[in-house]
């Protein structure tokens, strides 16, 4: 793959591919401070030169992969003329019933 391709974002580096903060940041639609600051592996080449390699930041992004979160159960709404319940049988006695 290109260096173009690793910058424009649109796909993911070489594994062998060492990456500048700002071309991991392309990579992920993120800032070069948040790369820095959300931890991802680099190598230091100098007090102000972060490396990326391709391999440790597709390891990271799996790191930070979570399951899907259950869909959110909605609340029933209250009436704000604060009437009552509808009559019949409560959920308990259909329970009881069948």
């Amino acid at each position: 793959m290109s260096r173009e391709a690793a910058v424009a974002g649109t796909l993911p580096p070489d594994a062998d591919a060492i990456l500048t903060a700002a071309e991991v940041a392309a990579w992920l639609k993120i800032t070069p401070r948040q790369v820095q600051r959300v931890g991802i592996p680099c190598v230091r080449l100098g007090l102000r030169t972060p490396r990326y390699l391709g391999r440790d930041v597709l390891a990271w992004l799996e790191t930070q992969r979570r399951a899907p979160l259950p869909p959110r159960r909605r609340r029933q709404s209250r009436d704000p003329l604060g009437t009552p319940p509808a009559e019949g049988p409560s959920l308990a006695d259909v329970g009881a019933m069948g």
